[in-house]
């Protein structure tokens, strides 16, 4: 969980060019701060790790409040996000994207399920919505790395 389009040091926080990131780790080097010599990772939490605090704390909050659940792409295996699918009242509607039924979808009365393959499920919802334009805006300027510039 996470994106690979940034990266920063795991002591101090100090952003890191991900391009130089990359580069060290496909020449297998251990990619570290300038500031403090501690490791760099992309910002993403991989298998193990612990989600951040801000998980925790707004996780239940946004649930209760959502009035709509959309989850793409998931086993439903790993915990504690697996758990989140389950969070929201039990009358808000959930939709899976996905390509096999997980976790407890199906078993609530304004749940929904798109299966087969992903992309041909979102592109279909998003012609469907009228979002084909958006869709393709966004997948342009995320190609293209324009998401990066703050």
């Amino acid at each position: 969980h996470g994106t690979f389009n940034s990266a920063s040091c795991v002591n101090c926080k100090q952003q890191y060019p991900v391009d130089k990131l990359r580069e060290e780790l496909l020449r297998d080097v251990n990619p570290t701060c300038p500031s403090c010599k501690g490791n760099v990772k992309p910002d993403l939490v991989f298998f193990g790790e612990a989600l951040p605090r801000r998980f925790f704390d707004e996780a239940e909050i946004d649930c209760l409040f959502a009035d709509l659940l959309i989850c793409i792409g998931t086993s439903l295996e790993v915990y504690p996000f697996a758990g989140i699918v389950d969070a929201p009242r039990h009358d808000t509607p959930r939709l899976l994207i996905n390509y096999d039924l997980v976790g407890s979808f199906g078993a609530r009365p304004q749940d929904c399920a798109l299966l087969g393959d992903i992309q041909l499920s979102i592109d279909a919802l998003c012609k469907k919505l009228d979002w084909s334009d958006q869709l393709q805006e966004l997948q342009l300027e995320t190609e293209m790395g324009l998401n990066d510039i703050k």
